[in-house]
Protein backbone atom coordinates (compact mmCIF):
# COMPACT_ATOMS: atom_id res chain seq x y z
CA UNK A 1 0.00 0.00 0.00
CA UNK A 2 2.78 2.08 0.59
CA UNK A 3 4.33 1.95 -2.70
CA UNK A 4 0.88 2.38 -4.00
CA UNK A 5 0.73 5.84 -2.44
CA UNK A 6 5.08 6.71 -3.90
CA UNK A 7 2.95 5.85 -7.47
CA UNK A 8 0.09 7.76 -6.91
CA UNK A 9 2.20 10.97 -5.74
CA UNK A 10 4.67 10.29 -8.63
CA UNK A 11 1.61 10.17 -11.06
CA UNK A 12 0.31 13.11 -9.69
CA UNK A 13 3.42 15.37 -9.38
CA UNK A 14 4.17 13.98 -13.03
CA UNK A 15 0.16 15.58 -14.04
CA UNK A 16 1.69 18.81 -11.86
CA UNK A 17 5.56 18.96 -13.70
CA UNK A 18 3.49 18.68 -17.36
CA UNK A 19 0.17 21.01 -16.46
CA UNK A 20 3.54 23.15 -15.09
CA UNK A 21 5.55 22.63 -18.56
CA UNK A 22 2.25 23.20 -20.27
CA UNK A 23 1.93 26.95 -18.60
CA UNK A 24 5.26 27.84 -18.97
CA UNK A 25 5.57 27.37 -22.65
CA UNK A 26 2.04 28.85 -22.99
CA UNK A 27 3.72 31.82 -21.28
CA UNK A 28 6.79 31.52 -23.56
CA UNK A 29 4.41 31.49 -26.51
CA UNK A 30 2.64 34.41 -25.14
CA UNK A 31 5.78 36.60 -23.75
CA UNK A 32 7.41 35.70 -28.13
CA UNK A 33 4.31 37.36 -29.63
CA UNK A 34 4.22 40.04 -26.82
CA UNK A 35 7.70 40.89 -28.58
CA UNK A 36 6.98 40.45 -32.08
CA UNK A 37 3.65 42.46 -31.39
CA UNK A 38 6.51 45.32 -29.62
CA UNK A 39 8.89 44.90 -32.57
CA UNK A 40 5.67 45.88 -35.32
CA UNK A 41 4.91 48.27 -33.00
CA UNK A 42 8.55 49.84 -33.07
CA UNK A 43 8.70 49.65 -36.61
CA UNK A 44 6.03 50.81 -37.09
CA UNK A 45 6.40 53.81 -35.10
CA UNK A 46 9.68 54.37 -36.99
CA UNK A 47 8.02 54.20 -40.48
CA UNK A 48 5.75 56.36 -38.95
CA UNK A 49 8.16 59.48 -37.49
CA UNK A 50 10.28 59.10 -41.00
CA UNK A 51 6.84 59.61 -43.10
CA UNK A 52 5.72 62.68 -40.22
CA UNK A 53 9.40 64.11 -41.27
CA UNK A 54 9.01 63.91 -44.81
CA UNK A 55 5.60 65.14 -44.83
CA UNK A 56 7.01 68.31 -42.53
CA UNK A 57 9.62 68.59 -45.14
CA UNK A 58 7.28 68.63 -47.88
CA UNK A 59 5.10 71.10 -45.81
CA UNK A 60 8.04 73.37 -45.42
CA UNK A 61 8.88 73.72 -49.25
CA UNK A 62 4.93 74.00 -50.08
CA UNK A 63 5.08 77.10 -47.97
CA UNK A 64 8.52 78.60 -48.82
CA UNK A 65 7.19 78.49 -52.47
CA UNK A 66 3.98 80.26 -51.73
CA UNK A 67 5.46 82.52 -49.74
CA UNK A 68 7.77 83.12 -52.89
CA UNK A 69 4.85 83.31 -55.11
CA UNK A 70 2.83 85.48 -53.11
CA UNK A 71 6.28 87.80 -53.28
CA UNK A 72 6.30 87.53 -57.07
CA UNK A 73 2.89 88.50 -57.73
CA UNK A 74 2.60 91.34 -54.77
CA UNK A 75 5.77 92.61 -56.92
CA UNK A 76 4.18 92.19 -60.69
CA UNK A 77 1.15 94.00 -58.72
CA UNK A 78 2.73 97.01 -57.15
CA UNK A 79 5.02 97.46 -60.59
CA UNK A 80 1.67 97.49 -63.01
CA UNK A 81 0.17 99.90 -60.17
CA UNK A 82 3.12 101.93 -60.52
CA UNK A 83 3.16 102.26 -64.37
CA UNK A 84 -0.75 102.82 -64.11
CA UNK A 85 -0.22 105.39 -61.77
CA UNK A 86 2.39 106.88 -64.19
CA UNK A 87 0.34 106.04 -67.26
CA UNK A 88 -2.90 108.32 -65.21
CA UNK A 89 -0.31 110.64 -64.62
CA UNK A 90 0.70 111.46 -67.95
CA UNK A 91 -2.69 111.56 -69.24
CA UNK A 92 -4.08 113.99 -66.67
CA UNK A 93 -0.87 116.37 -68.24
CA UNK A 94 -2.05 115.77 -71.65
CA UNK A 95 -5.66 116.30 -70.85
CA UNK A 96 -4.15 119.83 -69.20
CA UNK A 97 -2.11 120.64 -71.95
CA UNK A 98 -5.13 120.19 -74.21
CA UNK A 99 -7.29 122.17 -72.48
CA UNK A 100 -4.58 125.20 -71.77
CA UNK A 101 -4.27 124.94 -75.85
CA UNK A 102 -8.19 124.91 -76.15
CA UNK A 103 -8.90 127.66 -73.79
CA UNK A 104 -5.74 129.89 -75.79
CA UNK A 105 -7.71 128.90 -78.92
CA UNK A 106 -10.97 129.99 -78.00
CA UNK A 107 -9.29 133.79 -76.10
CA UNK A 108 -7.70 134.33 -79.35
CA UNK A 109 -10.81 133.41 -81.62
CA UNK A 110 -12.84 135.99 -78.83
CA UNK A 111 -10.07 138.57 -80.01
CA UNK A 112 -10.88 137.89 -83.95
CA UNK A 113 -14.81 138.20 -83.05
Amino acid sequence: MHQVGHTLLAHHLTFVHVHVLHQVDQLTTERDNMNVIGNKAETERAVLERQNAELRAKLADLEADTRTRFKTAMTSLESRIANLEEQLDTEMKYCVLRIITYNTIVSRAAEFV
